[in-house]
């Protein structure tokens, strides 16, 4: 209990009920805390406003003292504001913001694996601020969602420059001062990953939940100047993260090619994990356009910009171990959930 003993509370963010505490560590690092169990703050989080459970700044679930998670200060007002502003949208969509039970079930909090599916692309939920009959022009991005004021993470419908002119759903989740459109999640295993060339130009999964968006819907949303991040968590619940400033998808007469730059690279993960693809055409098991001798999709049972064969591999077998699964070259782990997304610079 040293560690809490050192604390130095700064505020108390009265819009959940006087339920957050904020303070700083004994090295100087802000953190949020909340006043109730590990349970109950993993609930709230999840139901109001799930980004900032994912926001890349490792979360602690020490039993020994209530829930918190460190951030830097650069992003410490910024994640207050979306917080404040998410709940504030969800109360005003009339949903609850107060504080579960500690004794509620945690069911949420890891979603039950089902049998993989391969349907295409869905949606279970009604897309955020979108009304069908809505005469603003549908935002491009998520980034340009946030620049309206959009703070609460959710489907929400884009429609890029350089497309056929149909609008189409994205998760985006707002954090670091931008709006970032996921194009790639995997939380449980619900989704089987083991999909051909057109599933993989198309998208698959659910937007809700576990899916990949498209070759031709990434290409369209990194023709402008996008950077990329990417979040992984292990079983044990270590997090690891990079953010690579300049990331474009080459559209489908160049076979989807990966062009990357780690010129300004920052995060924890080694990012020779995903320049060793660079350059590298998108392969499947029925479209192989790696350089091994081999097809590597096939052998790994996902789609992926393989070289001989990789060094990172996100789309692999769910659970799968032998430098298949959801795997990176350093640290040399085998991850339970990644996410990735784009925005612009």
């Amino acid at each position: 209990m040293a560690f809490l003993s050192s604390l130095a509370l700064l505020i108390i963010l009265t819009s959940v009920a006087d339920a957050w505490l904020i303070g700083v560590n004994e090295n100087g690092q802000t953190f949020f805390r909340l006043r109730q169990s590990i349970s109950a703050a993993r609930q709230l989080l999840q139901n109001e406003c799930p980004t900032i459970l994912e926001a890349n700044h490792g979360i602690y679930n020490d039993s020994a003292f209530p829930f918190h998670f460190e951030v830097s200060e650069e992003v410490h007002s910024e994640l207050l504001n979306s917080l404040a502003k998410c709940l504030t949208v969800r109360t005003t969509a009339g949903s609850e913001t107060t504080l579960p039970s500690s004794s509620q079930s945690l069911a949420t909090e890891e979603a039950a694996s089902t049998q993989p599916t391969s349907e295409q692309l869905t949606t279970d939920e009604p897309t955020n601020d979108q009304s069908v009959t809505s005469e603003m022009p549908t935002p491009q991005d998520c980034q340009e969602l946030y620049e309206q004021g959009n703070r609460c993470p959710g489907v929400y419908q884009v429609n890029p420059p350089h497309t056929d002119g149909e609008p189409f759903p994205v998760w985006c989740d707002f954090i670091d001062g931008h709006g970032w459109t996921v194009f790639q999640k995997r939380v449980n295993g619900s989704v089987d990953f083991h999909q051909n060339w057109t599933d993989y130009q198309a998208g698959f999964g659910n937007i809700d939940g576990e899916h990949w968006l498209g070759l031709d819907k990434i290409h369209a949303l990194t023709r402008s100047n996008t950077k990329l991040s990417i979040f992984l968590r292990a079983a044990n619940r270590t997090t690891e993260s990079g953010i690579w400033p300049s990331f474009y998808i080459n559209g489908l007469a160049d076979g989807y090619r990966l062009a990357i730059s780690n010129d300004g690279y920052r995060g924890s993960l080694d990012s020779s994990g995903l320049d060793y693809h660079n350059g590298m055409k998108f392969s499947t098991t029925d479209r192989d356009q790696d350089t091994n001798g081999g097809n590597c999709a096939q052998g790994y049972k996902g789609g992926w910009w393989f070289k001989t064969c990789h060094y990172s591999l996100l789309n692999g077998v769910y659970g799968a171990s032998n430098n298949g699964g959801i795997m990176w070259w350093s640290p040399s782990n085998h991850f339970t959930e990644s996410v990735m997304r784009v925005t612009r610079n």
